[in-house]
């Protein structure tokens, strides 16, 4: 299976995830981690429902990453995200050390993975609808 369709497959399970973000009412984004084949974290928006202005489903596929390996440090980790992470999530990223991002859709308002990722020292590959 290509690179390509291998994002596509998670992609799609990134999607069903926004899915239900949607069913419950919160803005519409899931994200998984994937690290050597096999999801390590998954995450749905949940800031509402939480009452967490930090339940992003970015964070939330991170922290539970981090917990199924024992260290937040996230280095051979893929990221899947259906739309472009914010900027504390960008953050989250970088620190977790995640080795590739791969969003669905750009987000004009609150994007910030081209600003983010440009001064980090961590070098992230981003791929993106453009």
């Amino acid at each position: 299976m290509s690179t390509e369709q291998t994002d596509q497959q998670w992609m799609r399970q990134a999607l069903d995830l926004a899915q239900h973000a949607a069913d419950l009412g919160e803005v519409p984004v899931g994200a998984l981690v994937v690290l050597d084949g096999q999801i390590i974290g998954r995450g749905w928006n949940r800031p509402i429902t939480g009452h967490d202005p930090c339940a992003h489903a970015e964070v939330i596929a991170l922290r539970e990453a981090a917990l199924a390996v024992q260290n937040y440090r996230l280095v051979n980790a893929d990221l899947y995200v259906t739309l472009e992470p914010c900027m504390m999530c960008a953050g989250a990223i970088v620190h977790a050390r995640i080795r590739r991002v791969i969003y669905g859709a750009l987000e004009p308002k609150a994007g910030a993975l081209s600003v983010s990722f440009k001064r980090s020292r961590w070098r992230i590959s981003i791929t993106s609808p453009t």
